[in-house]
């Protein structure tokens, strides 16, 4: 009978047990994390979506095909008393559950390089799509979840080739991850194509060409398989549910893709990729030195493929597969615009594109090991790798930090603009709390003296957050929640039924005299011109 340990030898076996390049994969990813998010978990900040969800909700889970979001949000409701929007609580959860990611592609790629090991978690944790991903806090946590699914998906499948229940569970997992938001197949997608990739190159036994094929077909079988079972446990939910579905950023018609779409949408992956270098693809690239650096490591990872093309001992045949893999990794890092291509694609959806980042690291670490010779060269690439990875993580904790103390300036300036109104409101001669207060406009503020915005915004361009929140359709519930001004607020009918009143129609826009009067005994704030 095996001895039970105490919880204190039980954790000190297990912090022995690890590999030191997992271990400090873990920590680096959770003292970056910490380092580029601090500012977000010690401070309530809010985007247009945040504003609806504060302080409880989760978003929209089922109505989006996201059923797994609505399951883990259900079971949190049941053990916790419901979902909220804890900045530190959430922000934690989602750095674990992260850097518990970055070590398991760590230990995937059986990664040797300390060093290597603890870029490739930092650069899980900092990379910008976590920075809008903490935009919507309220949701962070089940985001993080859906991500640790993906990568648990491929580890298990990459780890363990000849594990079948293995394989059935990576087919489950991906199915969750993509039920807890769409966009997260294509990590998995991208994991199995690098280690596709690094098989063929450096593969343990040198495997055949017919093994590396076989190998292929499981990930690709494994893929189908996620995907076939997440639609059909879609559909049985939406009617167990009484749910109907959204057809939001073109979920409802996910996969539908014509041939002449398919080559537009995989026209855009490329395009994407080489773009990297040179441009802002959706703010994740936002630096010139960033782009330098990024080219520096893709340039390293480009000489390290030519010199195994040339002088690596595998068959020819392996070498081509190698190549052919390669020619799709910007489909896979890029896939979202293949798995719908009517949707407006935002950094929260590209998470995936870290391996953009990761990739390199990992291949140098297999190179450095089983290329024989070019010990200036495998120095020399380590040294390059090291330097511009350490410049492009501090630049994406530089730029974290900037974003959220622009999305700080923009609550202040939020709050002061209503603050404002409501005290307006309540300065009306004959004005009573139960009178019923109607918004009116087409959503745009038309105020010539609300510019500032964020104060950073031309510094820190980013998805997932607006310059001002006073336009967003969620002003109601700033008002209410966060000034604590709750008003019966005119629904739909009233609202409506008021725009065609001539008198309203006359109203000047705010803040010019006369925008904010009483029509009828209620109290009318025109925000905007409309029709």
């Amino acid at each position: 009978m095996a001895e039970l340990k105490t919880p204190d030898h039980y954790i000190i076996d297990k912090y022995k047990s690890l590999p030191r390049a997992t271990l400090y994969a873990f920590i680096s990813a959770l003292v970056c994390g910490m380092a580029a998010h601090f500012y977000m978990f010690t401070n309530k900040l809010y985007n247009y979506d945040e504003l609806v969800n504060t302080p409880g909700g989760y978003g929209i889970g089922a109505e989006l095909g996201r059923w797994f979001l609505k399951i883990m949000a259900d079971c949190n409701s049941r053990w916790l008393g419901g979902s909220y929007s804890f900045p530190l609580w959430n922000g934690i959860v989602s750095i674990l559950l992260l850097a518990a990611s970055a070590a398991l592609v760590v230990r995937m790629f059986q990664i040797k390089s300390p060093t290597l090991a603890a870029l490739i978690g930092a650069f899980m944790t900092v990379f910008p799509a976590v920075v809008c991903m903490f935009y919507f806090m309220f949701t962070a946590a089940f985001y993080s979840v859906g991500i640790f699914l993906s990568v648990l998906a491929a580890y298990l499948v990459v780890r363990f080739p000849g594990k079948f229940l293995y394989h059935i569970a990576a087919v489950l997992l991906l199915a969750c991850s993509i039920g807890t938001y769409q966009a997260y197949f294509a990590n998995t997608a991208c994991l199995f194509l690098m280690a596709f990739i690094l098989s063929c190159a450096f593969g343990e036994g040198n495997p055949s060409f017919r093994e590396n094929f076989f190998a292929a077909l499981r990930y690709l079988a494994v893929l189908i398989g996620g995907l076939i079972l997440y639609f059909l446990l879609n559909r049985m939910l939406l009617v167990c549910w009484n749910v109907t579905m959204m057809d939001y950023q073109g979920i409802a018609s996910m996969g539908q893709l014509s041939p002449g779409k398919l080559l537009t949408s995989a026209g855009i992956c490329y395009q994407s990729f080489w773009a990297m270098f040179s441009e802002n693809v959706k703010y994740l690239t936002p630096t010139s030195l960033l782009r330098k650096c990024l080219t520096l490591i893709w340039l390293v990872l480009a000489s390290g493929i030519v010199i195994f093309l040339l002088r690596g001992k595998r068959s020819v045949p392996g070498k081509i597969l190698m190549v052919c893999a390669g020619v799709l990794f910007p489909a896979a890092l890029f896939l979202i615009y293949i798995m719908a291509p009517g949707a407006a694609v935002y950094a929260i959806m590209l998470y995936s594109v870290v391996f953009f980042f990761v990739f390199p690291l990992i291949f140098v670490d297999h190179f450095v090991i089983c290329m024989n010779g070019y010990e200036r060269v495998k120095k020399s690439m380590q040294w390059v790798i090291f330097f511009a990875s350490a410049a492009i993580i501090a630049i994406y904790v530089w730029y974290a930090n900037a974003s959220y103390m622009s999305q700080e300036y923009t609550k202040y300036h939020d709050l002061a603009y209503y603050e404002t109104i409501v005290t307006q409101i309540k300065s009306l001669d004959g004005y009573t709390d139960e009178m019923h207060v109607a918004l009116i406009g087409n959503g745009e503020v038309e105020d010539e003296t609300n510019y500032l915005g964020g104060l950073l915004e031309d510094i820190v361009l980013q998805d997932g957050r607006n310059a001002s929140n006073v336009s967003a359709y969620s002003k109601a519930h700033l008002i209410t929640k966060y000034l604590g001004f709750a008003p019966e607020f005119c629904g739909y009918e009233e609202t409506k039924a008021l725009m065609q009143k001539k008198e309203v129609k006359e109203m000047p826009c705010y803040p010019d005299d006369g925008s904010i009067c009483m029509i009828d005994g209620i109290v009318v704030v025109k925000m905007s011109e409309y029709e």
